[in-house]
């Protein structure tokens, strides 16, 4: 399950499972999400918290006899229900050591309203865990959460507010600029925009922008252009512009920049010099939609390093940017 919210782990530990790994790479967001689960259980009160560093903690009291994972699950069995254990590092232990393999087996079969919760980057889990375990994945947000926190930070940050007030369509803006960003990357360019004590709108986005083309400069085959195009720069191409006003009104401009009924696309094909990367950007900037180019020469040249198992590889972050590609 991708975007795992409070209301989908409900669910999950209402019909009756124990025992869940969530592969997450922002344990902030996923432990804010069980949280807010755990708060809606009658009568399981905030839940437990298990580091390798603090061991077990609640409500600002530390458990220091649960250091070890042994003595943590031992704990956890113990307790009365109902109660939620979120282990934070135990994946890192797990491998190849079956005496916790066995305490969470135990604890999968003795829960009684009780449910341990397993965060980790790492999908792999122990062959023997996964008749007992159920396997969740914690995705980057929605839309709806995005808006929901972009509300959220309305309240916090002032400047954001005023941009907004001044400029209506701003908001829907930066929900388009901010997708395929976690909520702390979203949090932290708006807050860099804010200790710079600027004040258009156009700015905010453009801080969203730059965190995007920081994450897919990474990538080494990917990069994200900053567009200043503007559809009055384009002369002639009247039939693309045709084109791109025909779509926008089938599908809604709305649509088309989240990505939700984004058109085919388009082929474009000339000679040097005749505006192809000029039209991709008007093609960017009139649909709100983040441009990134792709080296089709680092491409090709990936291809044929790879054969050769030496040499290292490249990865590409799984961020949904819903791009328009510039080769």
């Amino acid at each position: 399950m991708e975007n795992l919210n409070a209301q989908d782990l409900l669910r999950i530990i209402g019909a009756g499972n124990s025992l869940i790994y969530v592969v997450t790479d922002n344990e902030r967001r996923t432990e804010g999400i069980v949280a807010l689960s755990a708060a809606r259980i009658k009568g399981a009160g905030d839940p437990y918290i298990w580091t390798c560093t603090e061991g077990l903690t609640r409500d600002g009291a530390s458990f220091k006899e649960t250091i070890e994972p042994l003595s943590a699950l031992d704990f956890a069995i113990a307790q009365p229900g109902p109660a939620i254990f979120l282990f934070k590092d135990i994946s890192s232990f797990w491998g190849g050591n079956p005496f916790i393999i066995r305490k969470l087996k135990e604890f999968a079969v003795r829960a009684q309203s009780k449910v341990l919760i397993v965060i980790g980057e790492d999908e792999a889990v122990p062959e023997r865990l996964r008749e007992d375990i159920v396997i969740l994945y914690q995705g980057l947000p929605a839309i709806a959460d995005i808006k929901a926190h972009l509300e959220f930070l309305k309240e916090r940050i002032p400047l954001l507010a005023q941009a907004c007030e001044s400029d209506p369509e701003l908001s829907g803006r930066l929900v388009v600029a901010a997708q395929g960003l976690d909520l702390i990357e979203i949090e932290r360019s708006i807050r860099t925009f804010n200790q710079s004590q600027a004040g258009s709108g156009n700015e905010i986005v453009t801080a969203l922008f730059e965190t995007k083309r920081q994450i897919i400069r990474k990538s080494g085959i990917m990069e994200f252009v900053i567009n200043d195009a503007d559809p009055d720069h384009l002369g002639g191409m009247e039939n693309l512009k045709h084109w791109l006003d025909r779509r926008e009104k089938a599908f809604g401009l709305d649509n088309i920049s989240t990505g939700a009924k984004m058109p085919k696309g388009v082929l474009i094909m000339g000679i040097s010099g005749c505006g192809k990367s000029l039209f991709v950007k008007v093609i960017a900037a009139q649909w709100r939609l983040p441009l990134i180019r792709l080296d089709m020469a680092v491409v090709y040249g990936e291809h044929s390093v790879r054969r050769r198992p030496a040499c290292a590889r490249h990865s590409v972050p799984q961020r949904r940017l819903h791009p328009v590609s510039s080769g």
